[in-house]
């Protein structure tokens, strides 16, 4: 490790189980392994090539609503959050230790003026021997690549005189294919749900990236992967399922462990109806005029707040998705005041139980 750059502990194309599944023959396992460790050597190497540096960055420049998290990142999770806030509670944030410090892409421009303004040389900033104090930089914004969690429930925890956290830095060169490696990597924050991975597939398979595609499979248990190719033999499954991709936060709530349970019922048409009506009711709420509201705007926290009220028939959810709305638990990351409007009159005007996965 140097400068804060570390090969991944496991890497997720290593899994062993994705191995043995997709290469029978100890031969084609070999050259299997030299062939992934080669991928993350170059992972590496692109890394370590676009890394600018540690510091400390302010809470209030940390985003997450930028195209690489929405599309690759988790959701947020209330329980998650709550379990690091409390975890934070107990043994304190750690955010001095490198296993904590968050990824970020930094625009070039604006990290030299943060560092000429600290009075710090660029390659000396780089290159800080450990052990040595973390920079505190003033910077307006960074893109992050994980951390989401932590951040949220450092907010949360922290001072408000004290809201900020170590930061590790790349350039916004660094490669799309190294910041999807950052982003996906495994972290102790929380091991991906069902949920999570099952998207993951259907988003790669959408992709024609057949091989991310089994690494996502390879985490799930032999018994949940072969349940899950059963469902998607049937493509009305998979076709129904990837209609509702882009809403990443309708995901999480997945369980695979009962698919053999919904298989052995023989009631195909029934399933495949509720999640057209899923698909339906979520469209409505996102319709905004003649457009509509990207799908990438559907939450975890918006559905687990929306699902199973009736707004146009009760009253209380009524009044209770109103104040959400006007606080901003509901759709956050939807600032313009026109969309939140249309938002709001779309979903008040839900007659049904609002469906969820």
């Amino acid at each position: 490790m140097a400068n804060g750059i570390r090969r991944w502990p496991i890497p997720p194309s290593r899994d062993r189980n994705y191995i043995m599944a997709c290469f029978p023959s100890t031969k084609m396992r070999k050259l299997a392994r030299i062939a992934m460790d080669a991928s993350a050597d170059e992972i590496a190497r692109v890394k370590a090539q676009f890394f600018r540096g540690i510091a400390q960055i302010d809470l209030t420049a940390l985003n997450f609503d930028h195209p690489l998290a929405r599309n690759y990142h988790r959701q947020p999770s209330s329980k998650k959050i709550a379990r690091l806030k409390n975890i934070f509670t107990l043994e304190n944030c750690l955010r001095s230790d490198e296993e904590n410090f968050i990824d970020a892409i930094v625009d070039d421009d604006m990290l030299a003026e943060a560092l000429q303004v600290s009075g710090l040389e660029a390659n000396a900033f780089r290159h800080r021997p450990e052990g040595m104090e973390i920079p505190r930089l003033l910077i307006s914004h960074v893109d992050c690549l994980n951390g989401l969690h932590r951040t949220c429930a450092a907010k949360r925890h922290l001072d408000q005189n004290d809201q900020w956290w170590t930061v590790r830095l790349f350039s916004k060169e660094l490669s799309t294919a190294a910041s999807k490696r950052i982003i996906e990597a495994f972290r102790n924050e929380q091991p991906f749900s069902d949920g999570e991975i099952f998207r993951k597939m259907r988003q790669y398979h959408q992709m024609g990236d057949k091989k991310t595609e089994n690494q996502w499979l390879a985490r799930l248990t032999p018994t949940k992967q072969k349940d899950l190719r059963q469902l998607l033999k049937d493509k009305r499954f998979a076709a129904a399922f990837d209609e509702l991709v882009d809403m990443q936060g309708m995901w999480d709530p997945i369980k695979l462990g009962t698919l053999h349970r919904l298989l052995s019922l023989k009631c195909d048409e029934e399933l495949l109806n509720y999640l057209k009506h899923v698909s339906v009711v979520w469209k409505q709420i996102l319709r905004c005029g003649d457009s509509s509201i990207p799908m990438s705007a559907v939450d975890a926290i918006s559905v687990q707040s929306l699902e199973l009220c009736a707004p146009a028939i009760s009253e209380r959810d009524r009044l209770s998705i109103t104040g959400l709305m006007r606080s901003k638990d509901l759709f956050p990351a939807i600032t313009d005041s026109r969309q939140r409007e249309h938002l709001l009159e779309n979903i008040l005007s839900i007659h049904c139980l609002i469906p969820s996965l």
